[in-house]
């Protein structure tokens, strides 16, 4: 019996391809991609933005039922670089219906999203590249930083931390530095006069994981 493929694992950005798309897509692009490697959400749920569900004072974001793919509500936390993106947006002066809006001042949709996107990536050479590798991005980003799988399944709005699992792709850098935690002590048994140099493990470009509010 012919034996079935396995699916080729989701792609995860480098910090070198982050800062590729960001600094190469347009500006209201820009914003909007760097919003979703902040915040982890989905193409509709990012599009699908309104300043009525932005709460400055509590720092959160509403992700609707009726965008959410669970069809449930959740409130996500904002880091310090999700407000700043806010602030930056032109959107951001009246603070009234879309928060993306492209350079013409309309609301994105989904086709001119990705089609953008798409462009963009296959402009830089990144392979495998879509808005859904944002969310991949987020989620493992978050899981090297120590942050508990059960917090990032509720931002990200999974159903079970076995979806959320899936999501998580660590680097081969992270698994160097975690598995060097394990070897430490063992080195220093066998030959004291060896010092083993162990960085952080959970390093990232996500500035500032989102705390819960």
């Amino acid at each position: 019996r012919r034996l079935r493929e396995e699916t080729p694992p989701t792609r995860v950005l480098s910090d070198d391809e982050e800062g590729q798309l960001l600094a190469h897509a347009s500006p209201a692009l820009g914003l909007l991609l760097e919003f979703g490697l902040h915040t982890g959400l989905r193409c509709g749920e990012l599009i699908g933005r309104h300043w009525s569900q932005i709460d400055d004072r509590r720092q959160t974001g509403t992700v609707e039922a009726q965008r959410a793919k669970s069809r449930r509500t959740r409130v996500i936390p904002l880091n310090v670089t999700a407000l700043e993106i806010l602030a930056d947006l032109p959107s951001a002066r009246g603070k009234e219906g879309s928060v993306f809006l492209t350079h013409k001042g309309t609301p994105y949709t989904d086709n001119g999203v990705r089609s953008t996107l798409a462009y963009t990536v296959t402009r830089l050479g990144l392979k495998g590249v879509s808005l859904h590798t944002l969310r991949h991005t987020f989620c493992t980003r978050a899981l090297e930083r120590g942050v508990d799988i059960i917090t990032v399944q509720r931002w990200m709005g999974h159903a079970s931390v076995t979806q959320t699992m899936r999501y998580a792709h660590p680097s081969f850098v992270h698994e160097q530095q975690a598995i060097r935690l394990l070897e430490t002590t063992a080195t220093r048994h066998r030959n004291p006069q060896i010092s083993v140099d162990v960085q952080p493990p959970f390093q990232s470009s996500l500035k500032g994981a989102p705390q819960t509010p």
